[in-house]
């Protein structure tokens, strides 16, 4: 057996590993694209906080500092947040160190906050924070485990996350009160530190956005969590007139939509598929 084949073997590639190499290569070459821009000073008075956290090996990340780059160009004040904390398994070092050495190529442009550098003597714990964070652990494992039978495997698997969600919430909460923005921009919302962002900006009493995105589609949620679209009922309760004409085509292209999902046939969201004959039921 040839001895590279051994060390082939005893060291086998991780796929995800390699992808999220090449996610980075290639936003890399984006921020060659950025460098030949011009950049010029704050012309808008908002300020802006971006978060950036590691997430199972997406371009997560990396999408949160293409938009941080777009919210300079337009003029806003944009401060970086680098949230690196392991929680429960959301923020292996190998992908943290992938994501800091591209921090550091724009780290000169933005003021950028670790959030692990922020001294434990300045958070600010509350007794609030132990049912926040029951109820956190809760969502992220029956998303984790896909389905509430198994929160109990989130939970041994995991036995010291509720303590790090309940110091999490205490860091967030010191930061917020000592960094100051006009709102911030958060991932997701629900999985890992993003929902003690989401909660930690709604405590502050700060205007947050969150987004959800894929291959072919980005969903925005302003005071909400994006995948959950909890501002759709607002919009729809303003804009509501039942006797406009469009309230038909409306109804008609969402029930077109609906199918489309329940068959698979949706460009970029899909339900459970289901047969023909049972879609008809």
């Amino acid at each position: 057996m040839k001895w590279w084949y051994r060390v082939v073997r005893k060291r086998p590639v991780d796929a995800s590993s390699l992808a999220f190499q090449r996610m980075r290569d290639d936003f890399e070459k984006r921020l060659e694209m950025w460098a030949g821009l011009p950049v010029q000073g704050p012309s808008r008075s908002e300020h802006v906080f971006v978060l950036v956290l590691p997430w199972l090996r997406s371009a997560v990340p990396f999408y949160s500092l293409e938009v941080a780059l777009r919210l300079r160009q337009l003029g806003f004040k944009v401060t970086l947040v680098w949230d690196d904390i392991n929680l429960f398994g959301n923020a292996p070092r190998t992908d943290c160190s992938q994501i800091e050495a591209t921090l550091h190529r724009v780290s000169h442009t933005f003021e950028l906050i670790r959030v692990r550098d922020f001294p434990k003597e300045r958070w600010i714990p509350s007794a609030d924070h132990d049912g926040i964070a029951e109820s956190l652990l809760y969502e992220n494992a029956i998303w984790l485990k896909r389905g509430e039978c198994t929160v109990d495997e989130f939970q041994l698997a995991y036995p010291k996350a509720r303590d790090n969600v309940v110091q999490h919430l205490a860091r967030v909460s010191g930061i917020l009160k000592e960094h100051t923005c006009d709102w911030m921009l958060i991932p997701g919302g629900i999985f890992a530190a993003s929902s003690i962002w989401v909660a930690g900006t709604r405590d502050a009493g700060i205007e947050f956005t969150t987004f959800d995105s894929g291959l072919a589609s980005t969903i925005l949620c302003h005071r909400g969590v994006a995948a959950q679209k909890d501002d759709l009922p607002q919009s729809f309760q303003r804009t509501w007139n039942p006797s406009s004409p469009a309230v038909d085509f409306g109804i008609a292209f969402g029930k077109a939509e609906l199918e489309r999902r329940r068959l698979g046939s949706g460009r970029a969201f899909v339900f459970q598929i289901s047969s023909p004959s049972e879609a008809g039921r």
